[in-house]
């Protein structure tokens, strides 16, 4: 039995035989590199890179290891007998990330908003994209939703504290609101739907043909839709307001055209 447990020790001190703890770190740029695979493929043996970048693992003479990580290029080193005698410094090259070329279509801006949003050629999306309408898109619900900042538009924050307040102001801005919706609807019995007015000066016929997909035979009657969907909101005309309001029919176009 003794000479059995003696046979048994020399075999696992024969196959432990030459193994020597290699230590190092690990560099890419002059800086340490944490959590890099270290793999002794000959031993089967592991480890990671600590925050400084070094590591330590068993190894013998002719051991092969192996040195990968997400962000880097893999490298190999085959061990030496005069790696054992320091520290060994191991440089990595950052992995190289390459996106397809885009090629993006000039236009000849002026920096005048007005004109640039008449030229720019507005191209529809398609009606049916993975399986949804994109006039349903405007319908999606999302439910609840806790992580969102809620904003207070009743009292936005540059009235707080509320001691700066000035109540006067608030009732004059409600009265003052009122007299232009009476003054709003006196100027629609005058001169017709101020929008549709607007609308008719900002984009000729061939223009909302061509830039909305709008049918011919129903230029008029999509003209009626987008000022009852405004519902009497002049501000799309504004100046600086120009992309708000090809926004506003691009949206108003889709839903014509799918008979909302």
């Amino acid at each position: 039995m003794e000479n059995r447990l003696i046979i048994l020790v020399l075999m696992i001190a024969a196959s432990v035989s030459g193994q020597e703890m290699l230590r190092g770190e690990i560099w890419s740029e002059k800086y340490p590199v944490e959590n890099v695979s270290v793999a002794n493929i000959s031993l089967k043996e592991y480890t990671v890179t600590d925050v400084s970048g070094k590591f330590s693992i068993s190894a013998r003479e002719n051991d092969t290891l192996e040195f990968s990580s997400i962000s880097m290029q893999p490298k190999m080193l085959i061990v030496r007998g005069e790696h054992f005698s320091g520290k060994v410094d191991i440089h990595l090259e950052p992995r190289s990330h390459y996106i397809e070329e885009v090629t993006v279509q000039q236009y000849k801006l002026t920096g005048d908003l007005v004109a640039d949003s008449k030229n720019i050629k507005v191209k529809l999306p398609p009606a049916i994209s993975l399986g949804i309408n994109m006039a349903d898109i405007h319908k999606l619900q999302y439910v609840d939703d806790q992580q969102s900042k809620v904003t207070n538009i009743a009292l936005p924050m540059t009235l707080i504290p509320f001691a700066k307040v000035d109540i006067t102001e608030i009732f004059r801005s409600f009265g003052s609101g009122k007299r232009e919706r009476d003054q709003g609807a006196k100027n629609i019995g005058r001169n017709g739907d101020p929008f549709e007015n607007r609308l008719k000066k900002k984009f000729t016929n061939e223009e909302l043909i061509r830039k909305f997909a709008i049918p011919e035979d129903r230029v008029g009657l999509f003209v009626q839709y987008c000022a009852a969907r405004a519902e009497g909101n002049l501000s799309l005309f504004a100046r600086g307001n120009e992309l708000l309001l090809t926004q506003f029919l691009l949206e108003a176009a889709i839903a014509f055209n799918n008979g909302e």
